[in-house]
């Protein structure tokens, strides 16, 4: 099979490579995905509790919170993260 098959390999690369460079700037990488329309970035400080702001993301929930919103956006997402 061809790569060019895979249109997402190359979004992924460059992705992964602008990643690196962010290990400390955990959230400027928030509030990317924030800018993109991305939401919601909170948890649970404990069962029942309040909501807690993230303020600190790895690459792999990077890719999460990209796909989270399926196939029929991800063309659209990722049109707006190559624009920022």
């Amino acid at each position: 099979m061809s790569v060019e098959k895979y249109t997402w390999v190359k979004t992924h690369n460059q992705i992964s490579k602008y990643l690196i460079t962010k290990e400390n700037s955990q959230l400027e990488l928030i509030k990317l995905l924030k800018s993109i329309g991305i939401t919601p970035f909170n948890d649970k400080d404990k069962k029942g509790g309040h909501n807690v702001e993230l303020n600190e993301i790895d690459p792999f929930t990077f890719f999460c919170y990209i796909y989270k919103y399926g196939p029929e956006k991800d063309l659209n997402i990722y049109k707006k993260l190559q624009k920022k």
